[in-house]
């Protein structure tokens, strides 16, 4: 598991966020978080909780790399708010419970980036906002 960032992919997250015209959408800067711009979205999914959007999981493939990887974005009052995010990814049916790569504490913007190595199988990903979850399994098989 992975609980630190590095300077550099913060910086470069910091960045890009930096850069975006006011009232973009988070997500277009999240797949500059995963390091190259081999990365293309190939999922979102809405964090819910109350009926409200608290955040979403933006997901990435690369077939240069041939990894995923997966940002958790919040939204509204979570984007630019520090509080609890989360984000983890792991390769569907893996044996244990834990996920291959997680990263959650207290954040202003995002959780992650994570990634995982999955050629000729699905994945699993896990989003968190404060106490506001989701898991989507066995998506984006390949």
């Amino acid at each position: 598991m992975r609980f630190r960032r590095t300077f550099g992919v913060v910086a470069g997250a910091l960045v890009a966020l930096a850069g975006m015209p006011l009232g973009a959408a988070p997500a277009q800067a999240a797949s500059n978080l995963c390091k190259d711009a081999s990365y293309v979205q190939v999922g979102s999914y809405k964090i819910i909780y109350g009926g409200r959007h608290r955040g979403s999981i933006e997901v990435f493939y690369s077939s240069r790399t041939q990894k995923n990887c997966a940002v958790a974005v919040g939204v509204g009052d979570f984007y630019g708010k520090r509080n609890y995010k989360g984000v983890g990814i792991r390769v569907s049916g893996a044996k244990g419970n834990g996920w291959a790569e997680l990263d959650q504490a207290m954040y202003k913007y995002y959780a992650g980036p994570v990634f995982v190595k999955a050629p000729g199988k699905c994945i699993d990903v896990y989003g968190v906002m404060a106490t506001a979850t989701r898991t989507v399994k066995s998506k984006h098989c390949g």
